[in-house]
């Protein structure tokens, strides 16, 4: 049915709820996963590197080995390889350009509703709009 579930993480409840379900897939359809974790750093992007972009960039590649890490150890916990992968750049851009046709994204959402959601936009809706391949969205269950 799909080639490769791509599980985007980024250690946050949604998408470790998001993990859970795309892990229970793939152990169920023997899929390959993959492990996504998009460094935004699109912030910092005008700011000309010193100390604190250089603490704020270690600061995101712990954070974002802490959270491909965790879809690893919950792989192996269901008998599921996953590869992991970590870029840079924007993250619904990154997550649309490492899906194939054939692939199924799994996403968490925070499930931002008004003005928060218009303020910050939605990683999770754009990847919906955009993506070349179907996209299955997990609210975190409370």
């Amino acid at each position: 049915m799909y080639e490769r579930i791509i599980m985007p993480t980024d250690g946050s409840e949604p998408s470790k709820e998001a993990v859970k379900q795309g892990l229970e897939i793939a152990k169920a359809t023997g899929v390959k996963v993959l492990a996504l974790y998009v460094m935004d750093t699109t912030a910092f992007m005008s700011v000309p590197p010193d100390s604190l972009t250089t603490d704020i960039s270690s600061i995101l590649n712990k954070e974002a080995h802490e959270s491909v890490n965790y879809v690893v150890r919950e792989g192996k916990k269901m008998g599921v390889y996953v590869e992991e992968k970590i870029v840079e750049g924007i993250p619904s851009e990154q997550i649309i350009e490492n899906a194939n046709p054939k692939d199924l994204i799994v996403i968490g959402t925070k499930g931002r509703t008004g003005l928060a959601k218009i303020m910050l936009g939605s990683v999770t809706e754009n990847v919906v709009h955009h993506a070349n391949c179907p996209v299955m969205v997990v609210r975190k269950s409370e």
